[in-house]
């Protein structure tokens, strides 16, 4: 491949006072694979009040592969700010990837971010590109898995803040609509916990526009960026519940990528499957239906007939078990059970769901906590956990901005 008529993203690294953190992220960068691509730029930006050490590293790192540029801030931005600066970037170099310094990249995850800039740079339905893959749902901190339809990609109504791309276009979209002062308030269809998110976070109004404009990130099947979840200024211990697998091929290869409109495999921004997505998989029932099977959608807020969810029905037309992974193919497989009811919207109960069936079978792999963390958080017994939201939220709150 060579950079010929593509859009090349210039990589745009933000850090603060995480010394150690940086110095693991700019390995990581160092040690991918650059192959067919020349005058790649590293940025490196600096929020005002960092340490000597950190603008120390940042000036004596060695980068071969084309300009390197400093930008130290001269006064303490904070993140939300931080980030809007950096995304303004994509006006001089026309795209950026944008990498916060506790994350760590995989061998190709420039690569993968041309490719997917170049396909989907002008596609009106996507806001951007996700280097990370979510293996967690980040409303209800409950195991996620993607539907695979063969392509290396799906779609999400979820804004990526763990390694994303931008291109000039998808930014300067959003922050015409940043800059028209939205409010987010009760009456909006986002995630509670998205709500509930400090004035700190740009991400929470990412979310607002993506959900107002009815657009998409793009995310990888196979996540080509991790997190470390290093104590920060947003964070005020580790933890390691954010890590997953990363594609660390020696060579690039061809990804397969799909239209929007052509894909299936859609999420909204509560994680759940789109009901015309359902429709295609063979479910009839899905025409003017609401998808809520982590039950943290609030019933009232939504106007379609009938509803799929974990929440107690009244009047349950069919049930579903919860065995099969991905969650949502308990529906598409029709797997009889009775902890996911279809029936009318208007006969489920509204207000907060026991999720205890849910934890209760993905136990295998739930919750990489500190056993410390896990005792104050999650009330166990038996190896049953029963979810505090309301404690875990005000916990990680601040994590997810």
């Amino acid at each position: 491949m060579t950079t010929k008529d593509l859009l090349q993203p210039a990589i745009v690294v933000i850090t603060y006072n995480r010394q150690a953190s940086l110095r693991r992220l700019l390995k990581s960068i160092i040690s991918a694979n650059f192959d067919g691509y020349r005058d790649v730029t590293l940025i490196i930006s600096i929020d005002g009040g960092a340490s000597g050490e950190v603008l120390e590293l940042a000036r004596s790192l060695i980068w071969e592969y084309g300009e390197k540029v400093i930008i130290q801030h001269p006064g303490n931005l904070g993140l939300r700010n931080h980030v809007l600066s950096c995304g303004d970037l994509t006006q001089e170099y026309g795209s950026v990837i944008l990498l916060e310094d506790d994350l760590l990249v995989s061998r190709n995850f420039f690569d993968y971010s041309v490719q997917a800039l170049n396909f989907y740079h002008d596609e009106p339905s996507v806001a951007g590109i996700s280097l990370y893959s979510y293996r967690l749902n980040e409303n209800i901190y409950l195991p996620f898995e993607p539907l695979h339809d063969g392509n290396d990609v799906f779609f999400m109504q979820v804004p990526a803040s763990w390694g994303q791309a931008w291109s000039k276009m998808q930014w300067a979209s959003f922050k015409q609509f940043y800059e028209g002062n939205p409010v987010i308030g009760h009456d909006d269809r986002l995630p509670s916990n998205v709500k509930a998110w400090p004035e700190s976070s740009w991400k929470k109004y990412f979310y607002k526009y993506m959900v107002d404009r009815n657009l998409y990130f793009v995310y990888p099947q196979n996540s080509y960026s991790t997190n470390f979840g290093d104590p920060g200024q947003h964070l005020n211990l580790h933890l390691n519940y954010l890590q997953v697998a990363l594609v660390n091929g020696l060579k690039n290869v061809r990804l397969k990528f799909i239209d929007f409109m052509d894909s299936k495999v859609k999420y909204d921004a509560y994680f759940e499957l789109l009901p015309e997505c359902l429709k295609h998989y063979g479910i009839g029932e899905a025409e003017n239906c609401l998808v809520d099977l982590y039950g943290t959608k609030q019933p009232g807020l939504f106007t379609e007939e009938y509803m799929y969810s974990i929440r107690k029905c009244e009047k349950m037309i069919s049930g579903f078990g919860i065995t099969l992974h991905p969650l949502v193919n308990n529906v598409i497989m029709n797997n009889e059970g009775e902890t996911i009811s279809y029936g009318k919207r208007l006969d489920f109960r509204d207000g907060l769901v026991d999720k205890t069936v849910l934890l209760s079978s993905t136990d295998s792999y739930v919750f990489a906590y500190t056993e410390q963390y896990m005792k104050e958080s999650l009330p166990y017994k038996t190896g049953k956990y029963m979810l505090n939201p309301g404690l875990l939220w005000k916990r990680l709150i601040r994590i997810f901005r």
